[in-house]
């Protein structure tokens, strides 16, 4: 099992981002002593026992990344975000003026079903440049300026990584009335959407 330690955990040292990862905690030692003397021009033959039992707590066992499945990212984003049904999702469009869907699928995907009437289409990454309020002008989308706008987003279907996934975004940008559709856009076809 590998071992790490990081500079910025030692008292003093929260600025440096020295790192080091190695196979035995002699290695990490020895990397430790290293960086001390490159980064810091210490002399680790000066450190008292209190500092080495110090530095030694400081060493941590460094687990194999094991890397998270589709479904566990897609548990985590819709955990975050909050879900609406299909149906409640086009009472808003209906009733709601200011309600906007924001559908983050791909071309093939849009050209496959069609997109609702008055939608922006905002795949991949294009939503935080077309939501931002800094970017180049050209990039933006005058429909995703207003923070307090509600906003409703969705995928294709089921699970609705990529629709919780761009409500979560839309939060972290500011936008305060964000949901995802649940079932995503077949949901919605299924509920009666009228697409153009």
């Amino acid at each position: 099992m590998p071992y790490s330690y990081a500079c910025k955990d030692c008292e003093g040292m929260e600025s440096c981002p020295g790192k080091v990862i190695a196979e035995t905690e002699e290695e990490v030692w020895k990397l430790m002593e290293l960086h001390a003397v490159i980064a810091h021009g210490e002399d680790p033959g000066s450190w008292d026992d209190e500092t080495r039992a110090h530095l030694k707590t400081l060493i941590k066992d460094q687990e194999e990344p094991t890397g998270k499945t589709f479904m566990e990212m897609a548990n985590e984003a819709m955990a975050k975000a909050r879900a609406i049904s299909a149906k409640e999702a086009l009472k808003e469009l209906e009733h709601n003026p200011d309600a906007l869907l924001v559908d983050v699928r791909d071309e093939s995907e849009i050209q496959a079903t069609g997109m609702g009437i008055g939608a922006v289409n905002a795949p991949g990454r294009s939503l935080a440049w077309k939501a931002d309020l800094e970017f180049d002008e050209q990039y933006r989308d005058p429909e995703l300026q207003d923070r307090g706008r509600r906003i409703i987003t969705t995928c294709g279907s089921s699970p609705c990584y990529r629709g919780a996934k761009a409500a979560n975004l839309l939060r972290t940008m500011g936008f305060t009335d964000v949901s995802y559709v649940e079932g995503g856009m077949k949901a919605l076809l299924a509920a009666g959407l009228a697409t153009g």
